[in-house]
């Protein structure tokens, strides 16, 4: 059975000096971040609630958490590091807390976790996103003060109350705690502004105990491994501003952007498209696109935004396809579609291939003008088709056909000077990963991977990173239900050993980017650049030498 325990003052307990405590003070967080509890999936797992750590006290800025909101109730939830012990040897967490208002107020408070048997939905129950097995409720109408306080939550996990099948929610690896805290419910029915809510919350130190953790002894908190970007060298560290404040959000789906000279005055600017939760049930979401242009000083301006209908474009490229010299949009989810951005930034959509996937841009005949490449579905199977356009009419050329693989992606991959075709499994269909060269069927290309045709590869990139002749594929480690993309691994077919790995970084790396793979600093060696990091220490820039 779940239970809590409240304990008010610090001389109503003693803390055993074998628990694992974060007392925040070498005045970081240690590997701890606050969010707007509820916020999950894409683009909200990373809005952080900003905070600073002073003589050993962690102070969180609560503003963001109401900023907009019709009936504001600030609420955070705290995320640890990666915490990598038996969950066995824990079965009680204490926060010490206090709130920084001019009164008390009423809330609740409550734990998640995530381990091995929840590591893809983290923090919920992958059964059931709704179901809250991987979770303890706190106090109900819990009264926060602006004096120092405990808070308790215990999970008995030997005692026969907890029922057979629910074992495994406290089973296996930790990987992380998540005690949360809504602060001030307010009164029912009676509105109030922003400024009248609990402003910051003050965290002195988290502990994370057990009976029998207590009896192997003391245990350290796990070290964190920060992903620090001062002192990169070639790239300044970077700056992350909104272009738009409040434009996009929706939690679930991510715009999409490319880098494009739109104002033809020689330097990019920006297209993206974006998606948010719209008013009224009636129309729930709104899905758009924004053109910013380029300062010259390393930001961007917004010049024009606007809704779309409920197309929504998962990728966005650009390329001169016309031969013009002005680069064209070309916008891609289950159709396609190619812009181009007049002069007054108007849109004029040059054509549109319904049920057609991009494959990639190429000028793949060297005339001067990118060619696009589709994948379509025909009779015989998935089809790689080239479109030209020429004096304003579109025309395709089917190159190969294969029944069960897709064109994913084009580009040298052996090194021979060639262009080559990546075909991957359809889902449930084939589990060979193919490298073919243009214009040849599937069938006489080599396989560069075999997997289990039921597990998901989330693919993206393929070269020959490792310089043995043979095409690798770089892929993400995991693909998470909220987190999304975490770690990045080089997976190949190797003739003597079957099926090689390489793990360049964990799951402690969040990508939030694609990875582009290019000779940066012209050494005739290929070049990685991505964004990535993780909660604690921010998003950064992240370039890999080849």
């Amino acid at each position: 059975m779940l239970h809590l325990v409240l304990v008010l003052g610090l001389a109503l307990w003693n803390s055993p000096a074998e628990a694992i405590r974060w007392d925040f003070n070498g005045e970081t967080t240690q590997g701890w971040a606050a969010r707007v509890s509820g916020a999950w999936g894409g683009p909200a797992e990373f809005n952080l609630l900003p905070g600073q750590v002073t003589d050993g006290v962690w102070t969180i800025d609560m503003s963001p958490s109401v900023a907009r909101e019709a009936h504001p109730t600030p609420s955070v939830e705290l995320i640890s590091p990666t915490i990598g012990y038996d969950s066995g040897l824990f079965d009680r967490v204490r926060v010490r807390l206090r709130t920084v208002h001019h009164r008390p107020t009423v809330g609740s408070f409550w734990l998640t976790w995530t381990n091995e048997h929840n590591r893809t939905a983290p923090g919920h129950d992958p059964a059931s996103l709704f179901n809250s097995r991987f979770s303890l409720t706190g106090q109900v109408g819990f009264v926060y003060t602006t004096e120092w306080q405990e808070v308790e939550l215990t999970l008995p996990v030997s005692d026969g109350e907890v029922a057979r099948g629910d074992r495994e929610v406290w089973e296996g690896l930790l990987r992380d705690i998540r005690p949360g805290f809504s602060l001030d419910w307010g009164e029912r029915g009676v509105p109030r502004s922003a400024d009248e809510v609990v402003g910051w919350l003050e965290i002195d130190w988290i502990e994370l105990t057990g009976v029998e953790e207590l009896l192997a002894g003391e245990l350290a908190p796990p070290s964190v491994e920060y992903f620090r970007f001062e002192g990169v060298g070639l790239f300044a560290p970077p700056v992350f501003s909104p272009i738009v404040p409040g434009l996009g959000g929706f939690s679930v789906a991510e715009g999409a952007g490319v880098l494009a000279d739109l104002d033809r005055d020689g330097d990019l600017d920006l297209f993206s498209t974006w998606n948010d939760r719209g008013p009224g049930s009636d129309n729930p979401f709104v899905t758009g696109w924004a053109m910013a242009l380029n300062d010259g000083q390393g930001s961007f301006e917004m010049v024009r935004t606007e809704e779309t209908e409920w197309v929504f474009y998962w990728d966005v490229q650009s390329g001169d396809l016309t031969g013009d010299g002005q680069d064209e949009i070309v916008l891609a989810h289950s159709d396609i579609a190619v812009w181009s951005i007049e002069p007054d930034f108007q849109i004029e959509v040059l054509t549109q291939l319904l049920d057609h996937q991009l494959v990639g841009l190429m000028d793949w005949d060297g005339d001067g003008a990118i060619e696009l490449f589709a994948d379509h579905t025909v009779a015989e199977g998935r089809a790689l088709e080239v479109w030209e356009v020429e004096h304003g009419e579109w025309t395709a050329t089917r190159l190969a056909v294969a029944e069960n693989h897709a064109p994913s992606r084009m580009g040298d991959f052996t090194g021979d000077g060639q262009v080559d075709v990546l075909w991957v499994p359809l889902f449930g269909q084939a589990n060979t990963w193919i490298v073919a060269d243009l214009g040849a069927e599937p069938r006489e290309g080599n396989i560069v991977f075999e997997s289990d045709a039921d597990t998901p590869f989330p693919f993206l990139n393929a070269d020959d990173f490792d310089g043995d002749g043979q095409v690798d594929l770089l892929m993400v480690l995991e693909d998470q239900t909220f987190e999304h993309h975490k770690g990045l691994v080089i997976r190949s077919s190797q003739p003597a050993r079957g099926l090689a790995e390489e793990v360049i970084y964990d799951d402690r790396l969040f990508l939030r980017s694609p990875v582009v793979v290019r000779d940066l600093n012209g050494d005739g060696v290929d070049d990685w650049v991505f964004v990535g990091g993780d909660r604690a220490s921010g998003l950064g820039v992240f370039v890999e030498w080849g």
